[in-house]
């Protein structure tokens, strides 16, 4: 994916999302090793940026999200990753410290919908936060879920709204049916604000939006996210679109390598991003 000088540019086609479930008191230490570990990264010139999400609602989890233009090239990345032998001694190195941290794991592959979106593109640098939504459709309705999310959006041109919302439905790694929309946040206090003629405009379609979801969606989840800068790799421009966010001065201590041998499989969260 290009980047023009601002660093904008759209979704990404093929989104893939590694999730890691952190173990009740364990998300700074936690943190401590995934900091160390992106730094090993980085040193060894990892090639592939991710952006790293802490959740402020929901399990406690964090999420990376990788992005590729094609699967051919998360195929690339994923080939590298386990056929490196840099990456494999950064991956053995830190992967088993992460056992007494981590209750669980998951990965995704999802792919963009640019007929669903809204508002794109952007330079997610200049992004603090970002909340999904996780809809599961019933089967044999993801037209009626079309639908839904093109009337909410032909409301939001309506209204005016500024807001930026990705979707993307996941092709592997979840059941069939389900999306993920992405909406990232400059502040949480954007949240639930609306503005008189994004109101109105909304409450113009209530009845068919709320017709709609009863008939398309059979459950939905939301969870609000905040990118950590320690722990993600962004790229040149999206950095620059926020250096004090994203370029903190490293204070916390290095995480002491695990010598236990092991790794994680990885092309993001497999063997770590």
């Amino acid at each position: 994916m290009s980047e023009n000088k601002n660093g904008v540019q759209p979704p990404p086609p093929i989104l893939h999302i590694g999730r890691e479930e952190i173990k009740p008191g364990k998300s700074f230490a936690h943190e401590k090793i995934e900091t160390a570990w992106t730094q090993a990264l980085v040193k060894a010139r990892y090639t592939q940026s991710f952006l790293a999400a802490e959740s402020i609602t929901g399990p406690s989890e964090v999420l990376w999200f990788y992005g590729y233009p094609t699967m051919e090239a998360f195929e690339t990345d994923y080939k590298m990753e386990n056929s490196t032998p840099a990456m494999q001694t950064i991956a053995m190195q830190y992967g088993p410290s992460e056992a007494d941290v981590v209750a669980g794991t998951g990965d995704t592959l999802s792919r963009y919908r640019e007929d669903l979106s809204y508002g794109a593109p952007i330079n997610i640098g200049e992004y603090h936060y970002v909340s999904i939504t996780t809809y599961r459709v019933r089967p044999g309705h993801n037209n009626d879920f079309a639908e839904l999310m093109k009337t909410a959006n032909e409301a939001r041109k309506n209204g005016n709204s500024t807001t930026h919302i990705a979707v993307y439905q996941v092709t592997s790694g979840a059941p069939s049916g389900t999306f993920l929309v992405i909406t990232p946040r400059k502040s949480l206090a954007e949240i639930g604000q609306m503005n008189p003629a994004m109101t109105q405009a909304m409450n113009d379609v209530e009845n068919k939006l709320t017709e709609l979801t009863e008939k398309a969606v059979n459950s939905s989840s939301n969870a609000i996210y905040a990118f950590n800068a320690r722990m993600s790799k962004p790229t040149e421009e999206q950095a620059k679109a926020d250096p004090a966010f994203w370029k903190p001065k490293m204070t916390m201590a290095k995480a002491a390598p695990s010598e236990t041998p092991g790794a994680k499989s990885t092309a993001a969260k497999q063997n770590k991003p």
